[in-house]
């Protein structure tokens, strides 16, 4: 839980109360000027601190809280409790007055009660999408669930699980309330095989929390790493259209839906086409591989790079705009294998960096990693011609360099991810 110190708590509260009696609710409703009140109470957190050797290793609240709310945690936390405190007293009505006296309450009781409410944080989550059908085989027919890690699994959609995760909101929401990010309720069909990602943090009522972006970027992750791990293939359709894939907002501890979030169309229509490798790896093989992917996608600091260039990964894969998937796939290999200081101490090129460690990460033999590092080096002046020439569209044969990229990507990925959970 989060527990700010008495002093930034007594100075929040003046803050919080200030700005509370300066507010109006409007046709049953709080406006943009409530959003900008708060802005003074971003100042109000302390600046972190490194904690000495004997104290709290954890980290600081404010470093905390902008892991899962913002860069302005208090003023967005404090404005969606409102969002949520309003419609949950008025209802529908079209009351007009100041904010707190219509609510029936004083600003200090309203600001003590959001605060209590900002160190119950955080909460627990759990984000899911629906799998396309021919993506059902990752589960087994026998299996009602699959842990894939410590924190990732895959389930069925069978009666348990729509009582456990409803897809209706209780509580303060209420149907006419639904989140911006969310237009209707989404329907689960029975017996569908769900991707379920647990999560510690806050959901606002946008979406648009860095605890949401991280999950929707996990799932993105997730997929990159089936890719790479030759799990998943991507795969096409005729049509240009396709089923929007959304994320599902749920509180664990309240088996309650939250909302709902939708991925952007060239993520949802690559997540809906995905397919079986083309090794077509054996149960066996799938659920091995499965659970090095549960490895790769734990929260711990020596991940975090392995997971941020999965997702870049998937990006590459999902785009339909080839000199975009081509700057991020070289992005994958950047983050993996680059190091400016170290290009600087030994005064080479980036590029020269990355196409000596690919080389050689990858390369079996002197003349393997000979033909990786010319094959690199086209694909190097390739990036530099886009980034600073302004080259915008591929050639043939800048189209087969794009794809032996992503193959150095998924190699370098299954590479880094091996060196680094080999003790686990």
């Amino acid at each position: 839980m989060i527990k700010l110190n008495p002093e930034t708590k007594k100075t929040l509260t003046q803050e919080l109360v200030k700005a509370l009696a300066g507010m109006s609710i409007i046709n049953g409703n709080i406006g943009f000027e409530a959003w900008q009140a708060l802005a003074a109470t971003g100042a109000v957190l302390p600046k972190d601190h490194k904690p000495k050797a004997n104290g709290d290793p954890g980290r600081q609240v404010r470093t905390r809280l902008n892991a899962i709310i913002s860069d302005d945690p208090v003023r967005d936390f404090a404005f969606d409790y409102l969002l949520e405190v309003v419609p949950g007293i008025l209802g529908l009505t079209d009351a007009s007055g100041p904010l707190a006296e219509t609510l029936g309450t004083d600003p200090k009781t309203l600001a003590n009660e959001l605060i209590d409410a900002l160190e119950e944080l955080p909460y627990p989550y759990a984000f899911s999408i629906a799998l396309p059908e021919q993506l059902s085989f990752l589960l087994p027919q026998s299996d009602a669930e699959l842990k894939i890690g410590a924190r990732v699994r895959l389930t069925r959609a069978d009666h348990a699980f729509k009582q456990r995760y409803p897809i209706v909101f209780v509580g303060s929401r209420n149907e006419s309330k639904l989140p911006v990010a969310s237009l209707g309720f989404p329907t689960i069909n029975s017996g569908t095989v769900m991707l379920q990602i647990e999560a510690d943090g806050f959901v606002d009522s946008y979406g648009t929390s860095t605890t949401v972006q991280d999950g929707m970027l996990a799932i993105k992750a997730f997929f990159g790493f089936c890719i790479a791990n030759g799990v998943l293939d991507r795969g096409f359709a005729w049509s240009p259209k396709s089923e929007v894939v959304q994320m599902l907002f749920h509180r664990r501890d309240l088996a309650e839906y939250v909302g709902h979030k939708e991925f952007e169309p060239d993520a949802s229509y690559f997540m809906q086409n995905l397919r079986m490798a083309p090794a077509r790896p054996s149960a066996d093989q799938i659920q091995e591989k499965l659970q090095r992917i549960g490895l790769w996608l734990d929260e711990s600091v020596p991940l975090q790079r392995l997971q941020l260039a999965s997702r870049w990964f998937f990006d590459s894969s999902a785009t339909r705009d080839d000199i975009t998937g081509f700057v991020q796939a070289v992005i994958v290999l950047e983050t993996l294998l680059g190091d400016t200081e170290a290009s600087d101490r030994n005064a080479i090129s980036l590029g020269e960096l990355l196409r000596n460690r690919c080389a050689h990460l990858l390369g079996k033999s002197a003349k393997e990693r000979e033909s990786i590092m010319k094959q690199f080096k086209a694909i190097y002046e390739i990036r530099s011609a886009i980034v600073h020439r302004g080259h915008h569209r591929l050639t043939t044969h800048e189209m087969v360099l794009l794809h032996m990229l992503r193959s150095f990507c998924a190699r370098v990925i299954r590479a880094e991810g091996n060196l680094l959970t080999s003790t686990a």
